[in-house]
């Protein structure tokens, strides 16, 4: 059975910050939500990222008060969610190559 269009975008237009807001007051065990993944504007685009967004463990200080966001191919975001959302990993699984995406070697 083929899938219906989608007839409303709830997120459309939204900042990071406010999907954020809204996955911490709404999604709730057993979701895990300590990072996120956003199908945004780029992902349309490039069919191949997506925006991975979390808090800082140890943010820098200029940093102190804003997320932690990274740009991911599918295949990483799916490694870097699990570690960060099982608490078995931190800040240094955002980190970015030199194109500016987590990309997994293999």
């Amino acid at each position: 059975m083929p899938v219906p269009p989608q007839s409303a975008f709830p997120f459309l237009g939204k900042t990071a910050e406010e999907i954020w807001e809204f996955a911490q007051q709404n999604l709730k065990p057993p979701i895990f939500n300590r990072a996120l993944a956003i199908l945004d504007n780029r992902t349309v685009e490039d069919r191949s990222t997506c925006l991975l967004v979390t808090t800082w463990e140890n943010p820098p200080d200029d940093q102190q008060r804003q997320l932690l966001k990274v740009r991911s191919d599918f295949y990483s975001a799916l490694s870097v969610l699990s570690v960060k959302n099982l608490g078995i990993g931190g800040d240094e699984h955002f980190r970015a190559g030199a194109d500016g995406v987590v990309r997994s070697a293999g």
